[in-house]
């Protein structure tokens, strides 16, 4: 398990208004299944997508005090 990654984030340079310039976008998330459990996807924000199979990994989310903005995007309740 030491010399595997814990996992994958792939990120995207977008701009937005209401972010007042460059923002990045999260477009994969994958926690291998060693290190699940152990708290490491409770310290992201992202995206889930809109199909059945994700509606676990949506509650996990909710669960860690995100809450949905919009569609499946998550953000931390401040």
């Amino acid at each position: 398990m030491d010399d595997q990654p814990a996992g994958v984030i792939t990120v995207t340079e977008s701009h937005a208004l209401y972010a007042g310039g460059r923002i990045g976008i999260v477009q994969e998330c994958y926690v291998g299944p060693a290190y699940r459990s152990h708290g490491v996807g409770a310290a992201l924000e992202l995206c889930t997508p809109p199909l059945p199979r994700f509606e676990r990994t949506l509650a996990f989310y909710q669960r860690h005090g995100l809450v949905p903005v919009g569609g499946r995007k998550m953000r931390r309740r401040y």
